[in-house]
C-alpha cells in the first residue's frame, strides 16, 4: 500500500523519538532524495554532499528521549534508503545509529542510555586486556555462550559486530537482556510428556523431530510426539544482574574490549636473552653426535590472520620471518599454507609447523593428520596451534596435549621454564631454567603419562607441562605453550628450541639448524 504512494509527488513525514548517549553528540543522516530533519523544535534541511543529500546535527544530549522527525520529498524517483550514524566528543568513532535509538512518539517507559562515569569507551585508563579477561574468565563466563573475534562459543549471538555499536546501548543490552532479544536466539520452553522441562534454542525441526540447543551447549533431539507443550519465551537465557558485582572501572574495561578491535600490546617488551647465554647452552654437546645430514627436507609453515593486538599472535609476521629463515637453510625446501595445508603439502611435507588458531578441527582434517603421522610425518605446534575449541580430547589423542577455552586457564606474565627432560634430550640439551615473559596454559587436556614433558612452569602451586614431545604411529609431535608474543618468537633461546624441535620431529641431528638462529 505504501510503495505506490511514495511514487506520488508530496511529502512523507516519519515522526517519533530518538535517544543517543549523553554528552556532545553529532548525528549524520544521508539519503539520495531531498529531505529535512527536525530535532526538538529545530529544523535542518539536507544539503548535497558527495553525491548524497546529508544533514549534520550537533547537540548536547542528556541520554533521554527527544522528539525527532524526518520529512522526505516523494515522487517517481524517490529513494527510501536512509543512512544514520553518530559520534560523540568523547568517542570520535563514527558508528551506525542502533535500532533501539528510535521509538514511537507515545513511548514513555524508557531507561535512559547511561555510560558509567568517564569519557566513553576509549577514555584514559580503560584496558583492553583486562576487559578480555573479564569476558573470558570464570567471573562473568561470557565466552561460554558468546563468540567475539574468533574467540568463545556459539551458543548465543556472535558479538564481533559490536565495534559498530555505541557503548551505552551495549551496556543497556547487558543490564537488561530481556529488553531486546535477537530473533535468531529466542528461547523456547518445552514440556515433555514425562514432565521434564527444557529451555533452549530451536536449531532445526522436521515432521518427526525437533533439535534444541540447551544452555550447557549440548544438543537434544526430541520427537514431536514426546512434546506436550512448546512455546516461545519472553525471557532471554542471558542472566540479569550480570554486571551487579563489577566496579565502574571494570565495566569500562569490558566495554572497551567489546567495542574495539585489539589495540597495540600493552605489555612491556622484556630484554632478549643474550648471545652469551645462547653460547653457553650450545657448548653442551652430544657425547656421540650423529654424522652431518644432507637429507632433503620439505617444510610447510601454516598460519592465519592475526587475532590479537600488535605483537601478539602475529601469525603472518611469523610465517614471513620463518620463510626467510628456512630459505637460507641448505637442502631444505619450504612452502607456506593459510589455515590448513593442501593435499599436496600433506603428501610431500616432512614437517608441518603450525602457528595459528584452528577453531574447528574437522573430521576431515583429523583424518588427514592421522594419515600424515602414520606415515612418519613431523608436527610442530606453537602456542595457540594446540587449542581445540571443542573436543580437545580428540586433538590430544594426536598431539599429546591440547588446550580448550574456559576449561584451560591462561596467564600473561613472567614464566620460569624448568626443564625436566633427561640432560641429553636432543631438544632441551643444555637448558636448565629459562625466564620468559609470555603466556601459560594450564591444565592441558590429555594423558600426561603418554608424553615426554621437556619443561614445566608453576601455576597455582603445581608444575604444568609447557614444552612436550609425543609420538603417534611413525610420526613425532612437538608442542609449545609459549609463543604468544612476537618477542618470544624472536628470542634466540626460543628459536633454538623451535629449530631443534623441527630437527627432532624430522628425525634429524639436533644441531642441523642451529646456525640459523638470529638470521
Amino acid at each position: 500500500v505504501l510503495q505506490p504512494l511514495l511514487k506520488r509527488r508530496g511529502t512523507l513525514r516519519l515522526q517519533g523519538q530518538i535517544a543517543v548517549p549523553r554528552g556532545s553528540t553529532t548525528l549524520l543522516l544521508e539519503q539520495d532524495s531531498p529531505f529535512s530533519a527536525t530535532l526538538g523544535e529545530q529544523n535542518y534541511r539536507a544539503v548535497r554532499r558527495d553525491g548524497h543529500q546529508a544533514v549534520e546535527i550537533s547537540f548536547e544530549s542528556d541520554g533521554t528521549l527527544r522528539p525527532f522527525a524526518v520529512e522526505i520529498q516523494t515522487g517517481p524517483d524517490t529513494s527510501m534508503t536512509t543512512h544514520g550514524h553518530f559520534f560523540t566528543a568523547s568517542d570520535p568513532t563514527i558508528r551506525p545509529l542502533p535500532l533501539g535509538s528510535f521509538l514511537v512518539p507515545w513511548a514513555s517507559n524508557y531507561t535512559p542510555l547511561r555510560m558509567p562515569e568517564g569519557k566513553g569507551p576509549e577514555f584514559a585508563g580503560a584496558n583492553w586486556q583486562r576487559g578480555k579477561a573479564l569476558f573470558t574468565g570464570d567471573r562473568l563466563k561470557c565466552s561460554t555462550c558468546h563468540r567475539i573475534r574468533d574467540e568463545g562459543a556459539s551458543l548465543g549471538p556472535d558479538l564481533s559486530n559490536l565495534t559498530h555499536r555505541d557503548a551505552a546501548s551495549v551496556l543497556r543490552d547487558i543490564r537488561e537482556p530481556n529488553l531486546t532479544i535477537n530473533p535468531d536466539f529466542v528461547a523456547y520452553q518445552v514440556t515433555l510428556a514425562n514432565g521434564e522441562n527444557l529451555n533452549g534454542f530451536v536449531r532445526a525441526q522436521n515432521e518427526k523431530t525437533l533439535r534444541m540447543l540447551l544452555p550447557d551447549g549440548k544438543e537434544r533431539v526430541l520427537e514431536h510426539k514426546a512434546v506436550q507443550k512448546f512455546e516461545a519465551s519472553s525471557i532471554s537465557l542471558m542472566p540479569s544482574g550480570l554486571m551487579d558485582g563489577l566496579a565502574e572501572d571494570e565495566i569500562r574495561d569490558l566495554l572497551f574490549f567489546l567495542l574495539n578491535l585489539p589495540p597495540e600490546s600493552q605489555a612491556e617488551k622484556p630484554p632478549v636473552h643474550s648471545r652469551t647465554e645462547l653460547a653457553q647452552i650450545l657448548s653442551v654437546r652430544e657425547k656421540d653426535p650423529p654424522a652431518r645430514s644432507t637429507r632433503e627436507l620439505r617444510l610447510t609453515l601454516v598460519a592465519s590472520r592475526q587475532d590479537h593486538p600488535v605483537g601478539e599472535h602475529d601469525y603472518p609476521q611469523w610465517q614471513y620471518s620463518w620463510m626467510k629463515l628456512w630459505q637460507r637453510a641448505e637442502h631444505v625446501s619450504v612452502s607456506k599454507a593459510w589455515l590448513w595445508p593442501n593435499a599436496d603439502q600433506f603428501s610431500k611435507s616432512d614437517v608441518l609447523v603450525f602457528y595459528c588458531w584452528n577453531h574447528q578441527w574437522s573430521t576431515e582434517q583429523l583424518a588427514q593428520l592421522d594419515e600424515y603421522l602414520q606415515r612418519g610425518g613431523g608436527l610442530v605446534l606453537l602456542h595457540s596451534a594446540c587449542i581445540a575449541d571443542q573436543n580437545p580430547e580428540i586433538l590430544a589423542e594426536r598431539t599429546g596435549l591440547a588446550a580448550q577455552p574456559v576449561k584451560t586457564k591462561y596467564r600473561h606474565g613472567p614464566i620460569d621454564l624448568k626443564f625436566s627432560a633427561p640432560p641429553n634430550h636432543p631438544i632441551s640439551r643444555g637448558f636448565s631454567e629459562v625466564h620468559f615473559l609470555d603466556e601459560s596454559y594450564w591444565p592441558m587436556i590429555g594423558d600426561t603419562g603418554k608424553i615426554q614433558a621437556l619443561a614445566t612452569a608453576d601455576e597455582e602451586g603445581k608444575p604444568w607441562p609447557m614444552l612436550w614431545t609425543f609420538e603417534k604411529g611413525k610420526g613425532r609431535v612437538f608442542g609449545s605453550v609459549l609463543g604468544h608474543y612476537t618477542w618470544t618468537q624472536e628470542d634466540p633461546l626460543f628459536q633454538l628450541l623451535a629449530l631443534r624441535a623441527v630437527a627432532w620431529v624430522a628425525r634429524e641431528p639436533s644441531d642441523r639448524f642451529e646456525s640459523l638462529i638470529g638470521d
